[in-house]
């Protein structure tokens, strides 16, 4: 019992009990080498918007509560197939399978939406925004290249006024509306 405990606690993260960042490049590095023999992938990296000033403002212990929050959100969403992981921070990572790069932008904008439509009493009733950057596997990236390609999603999201999803697909509004 004790080892199962300790080996539960060696691979989630304390806080958020989604799979800490070593088991997280564990599964990515196994979901790569099927991704190469033909299954579909999809990388999201979520990181939560304006986060040190929640700290800032409210304190350490309301920014754990957020984090709690938004892990939930991201477990209540997923499919049982998809792994979630909290990468680091405010910073959270998805591996998407056996399905569509449009069903991938459907879940990983349900669960942005979520958390743009939820107050939290612990921010007197405000709500917070995450930032998405999301991309398929292709046989012609590395699993350095995918990361460093969904990374810099993340960011051009940032850039562009956060709360959003950018891909590296052109998904005009009107494209987006109808996935």
């Amino acid at each position: 019992m004790r080892n199962a405990i300790m080996t539960k606690q060696s691979k989630t993260d304390g806080l958020t009990n989604l799979y800490n960042q070593s088991s997280f490049k564990d599964y990515y590095e196994k979901a790569f080498e099927y991704a190469n023999s033909g299954m579909s992938l999809h990388l999201a990296l979520i990181d939560i918007d304006d986060f040190k000033s929640i700290n800032d403002t409210y304190g350490h212990r309301v920014g754990d509560i957020i984090l709690e929050k938004v892990s939930l959100i991201i477990q209540e969403t997923i499919t049982s197939s998809d792994i979630a992981a909290r990468y680091g921070g405010e910073e959270f990572a998805l591996l998407m399978f056996e399905q569509s790069f449009k069903q991938a932008y459907a879940l990983v904008e349900q669960i942005r939406q979520k958390i743009a439509l939820m107050g939290h009493l612990e921010l007197e009733g405000a709500s917070i925004t995450v930032s998405i950057g999301l991309k398929s596997y292709s046989p012609n990236l590395t699993k350095d290249k995918l990361f460093e390609e969904v990374d810099a999603c993340l960011y051009a999201a940032k850039r562009t006024g956060k709360n959003k999803t950018v891909t590296s697909l052109d998904l005009t509004p009107s494209l987006a509306e109808k996935i």
